[in-house]
């Protein structure tokens, strides 16, 4: 090594991921907070696979609408929300934004 950390691979999201966080709103979570929505963000590529099992989750969950976003959606539904960047992120991050 010449003092430099290793690049770490992350994993991107399983369809038992995104299975589980639906749950964790429609089961365990439900009642709770009624939304039309559901918004799952992930820091990575999405698969063809998470692809197919969120077309399952829609169609088995008809008053629910899921949406998966990877960085770039995420990047694009922000881009002009800059009140939310900074909520979550801070100013500087708001202003490189």
């Amino acid at each position: 090594m010449n003092g430099q950390k290793p690049v770490r691979k992350t994993r991107g999201p399983s369809p038992a991921d995104l299975q589980r966080a639906v749950e964790d709103h429609t089961v365990r979570g439900s009642g709770e907070f009624p939304v039309e929505e559901l918004v799952v963000c992930v820091p990575c590529d999405i698969t063809r696979q998470v692809t197919v099992k969120l077309r399952e989750l829609n169609e088995s969950n008809p008053d629910l609408s899921i949406v998966l976003l990877g960085p770039d959606e995420l990047g694009d539904r922000l881009r002009n929300r800059p009140d939310i960047v900074t909520q979550f992120f801070g100013q500087q991050t708001a202003e490189r934004f």
